[in-house]
């Protein structure tokens, strides 16, 4: 149950101020994930820590108008007088994933090969240029010796 919400998540999700105490945490999740909340919300507080949410995964959250849109959580516990209860981060990442798509298209329309490469030398992403249409450059497991 939500017992405390900024104006800004209020702002985020569409909903009038206040309007969301005293909720169930689904109502900010799409329809499709809700059943198995409960579960994961079981599972993190047998054991809280601070962590991001859903690492690997696509994260959305459910607008008051029933849109879903992108987001990042962070899950921060903390004691309180009434219990363990948990800080949630949420941050609608719409425009980074509006950018990685235009810079995805740029790549893939260079008339030159490129290659993306990872902190670690993994290779991240390559255009159809730089390798033929019959292999994969993500399939590419060993890392790429980089000199920065």
């Amino acid at each position: 149950m939500i017992v405390l919400a900024n104006a800004e998540l209020h702002r985020l999700f569409g909903y009038a101020d206040q309007a969301l105490l005293g909720k169930p945490i689904e109502i900010l999740l799409p329809t499709e994930h809700s059943p198995h909340h409960k579960a994961h919300i079981h599972a993190f507080f047998s054991s809280p820590t601070k962590r991001s949410m859903g690492t690997g995964r696509e994260l959305f959250g459910r607008r008051n108008d029933s849109t879903t849109f992108p987001v990042e959580i962070g899950l921060n516990p903390i004691d309180t007088p009434i219990g363990k209860q948990v800080i949630a981060t949420v941050t609608d990442i719409s425009n980074r994933r509006r950018l990685e798509r235009n810079f995805a298209k740029i790549v893939e329309a260079a008339p030159v090969g490129m290659l993306i490469v990872g902190v670690h030398g993994n290779i991240k992403h390559c255009n159809k240029q730089l390798l033929p249409k019959t292999r994969d450059c993500s399939a590419q497991s060993p890392p790429v010796a980089v000199e920065w």
